[in-house]
């Protein structure tokens, strides 16, 4: 069964610490051979400000991870629209990036004021992608049918997330049985 990393608290805090030691279990399991317990997209929605220190610890655990063939979706923050407002980990070069728009009229789509904006401190061009992340309806932990409607680009990145993890099925899918799936 693949393991789900829970590593920030329910009001969304943690630290940097927790983070990395979460991606450094996963490569633990992964350099055992442990390939099925481990997620196949590592989903971050957080962020801190980027230091353009390329050995800030999450910066380098995300390096690691990516090296071993995890796939990093972050949120790129919440610092728009001013320019160079990519946080970390979303600053790494192989982490994709993701910004938040939404829908302005029946048929057209406007990044939205908070999403953080490129380029990154070392000059990358950010976010690799953008996804709806304003007014996101989801459950509330005020009771079993309580919601709750959210703004920010930590909305946007499962999102994105999950349209990589429905494009690796289709891989698996199409490798696998290529006459088509039984």
């Amino acid at each position: 069964s693949i393991c789900n990393y829970k590593v920030l608290d329910s009001t969304g805090s943690g630290t940097e610490e927790e983070v990395v030691l979460a991606i450094q279990d996963i490569l633990q399991r992964l350099a055992a051979g442990n390939i099925f317990s481990v997620p196949p997209v590592i989903n971050m929605s957080l962020g801190a400000e980027d230091t353009n220190d390329p050995e800030q610890p999450i910066r380098v655990a995300s390096r690691a991870a990516i090296a071993a063939g995890c796939i990093i979706i972050a949120a790129c923050g919440n610092s728009g629209p001013n320019p160079i407002s990519i946080v970390s980990p979303a600053c790494e070069k192989y982490v994709g990036a993701i910004g938040s728009v939404s829908l302005t009229g029946p048929n057209s789509i406007a990044i939205d004021g908070f999403s953080s904006r490129g380029p990154t401190k070392a000059g990358l061009i950010k976010p690799y992608a953008v996804m709806f992340g304003d007014s996101i309806v989801m459950a509330s932990a005020s009771s079993d049918t309580a919601t709750v409607v959210k703004s920010g680009t930590s909305f946007a990145t499962p999102f994105a997330s999950a349209i990589v993890l429905i494009a690796q099925e289709g891989i698996i899918r199409r490798v696998s049985y290529p006459g088509g799936v039984p």
